[in-house]
């Protein structure tokens, strides 16, 4: 797998055909607890693989995972199975290229200890879409990601209330922007820009990446702000 990016996974068993992963964090959280194809299977080994090695993770949701190109007949015989295929893009761009320290609009900071309960309650906020248990989950996850220092915070913020936040993970290599989020009502006033740009100023002479959903609507600010797709991968989920 690309070493890019961030997967929180840890593998429990590997063959020639696939990788197990689970997540080093929750068995909560879907997008790191999988199985990663190494090639594409036939449709009896993909049953074998769903059958013994796929077993309901708390959140019930099955993934699979692979960066090859796959044939119609896999992405049909998936969705039989009941999973939504998405192609996901890796965007990378060299952080003196999107740097800036001007931004008019509202204050950008990385967060501290100070300012940590901000970002969460800001995040715990977010994250209610999706569950208050997910919330809470994922609240502990960021939190130990941060208490280990392999997560950086930044908020952007006017008038002492939070409009956005980024989050990135720190790797040998690169950074990557794990998450960045704008609250609705600031959204289209360049707080994501923004937000990438101060984090670009912040750590210099790196190489920034993040992964986007082929079908979402950022990838295209993404190209706007001049970065390349370096890579893709599928992911498949119940």
């Amino acid at each position: 797998m690309n070493k890019q990016f961030f997967t929180g996974s840890k593998i429990s068993y590997e063959t020639d055909l696939f990788q197990k992963h689970f997540s080093a964090y929750s068995n909560y959280l879907y997008d790191q607890n999988f199985i990663w194809l190494k090639k594409e299977p036939s449709i009896d080994e993909l049953a074998a693989i769903e059958e013994n090695f796929m077993e309901n993770w708390m959140n019930d949701a099955p993934m699979f995972k692979f960066n090859f190109t796959p044939s119609d007949s896999f992405l049909a015989h998936l969705e039989t199975q009941g999973f939504s295929t998405e192609k996901m893009l890796i965007f990378t761009i060299p952080s003196n290229q999107l740097a800036s320290t001007s931004f008019p609009k509202f204050e950008i900071s990385k967060v501290h200890t100070a300012t940590l309960t901000e970002f969460l309650n800001s995040k715990f906020t977010q994250d209610l879409i999706y569950g208050e248990e997910f919330a809470k989950i994922n609240q502990h996850f960021l939190l130990t990601l941060f208490k280990e220092d392999i997560l950086d915070l930044f908020i952007a913020s006017t008038n002492q209330a939070v409009i956005g936040f980024a989050t990135v993970i720190k790797h040998p290599t690169n950074i990557e922007i794990y998450d960045i989020y704008t609250a609705p009502d600031f959204r289209n006033q360049t707080v994501a820009k923004s937000l990438q740009q101060y984090v670009a100023n912040f750590y210099q002479d790196t190489t920034i990446v993040v992964v986007a959903d082929y079908s979402d609507t950022p990838k295209e600010m993404y190209k706007k702000l001049g970065y390349k797709i370096s890579g893709l991968f599928y992911q498949a989920q119940k």
